[in-house]
């Protein structure tokens, strides 16, 4: 059975992971072919998905920092 700080270690992970995935997207975007409204939408919709994750990580690591003072 995994433990609180070994979930927080899980999640913290996968949510690095998908900011890398992220990142990735915005990288190879430009190579997609796209048309101009097609790129905008998915170049934003990945920004705003990579704010959401980065405040995720935030909270999260916080969490796991907490975790570890107690």
């Amino acid at each position: 059975m995994t433990t609180n700080k070994d979930t927080l270690d899980i999640v913290t992970h996968s949510i690095d992971i998908a900011i890398d995935s992220v990142g990735t997207v915005l990288d190879l975007l430009d190579d997609c072919g796209l048309d101009k409204y097609d790129y905008e939408l998915v170049k934003g919709g990945m920004l705003t998905c990579l704010q959401e994750l980065n405040i995720a990580y935030d909270k999260v690591a916080f969490a796991k920092d907490e975790r570890v003072k107690s």
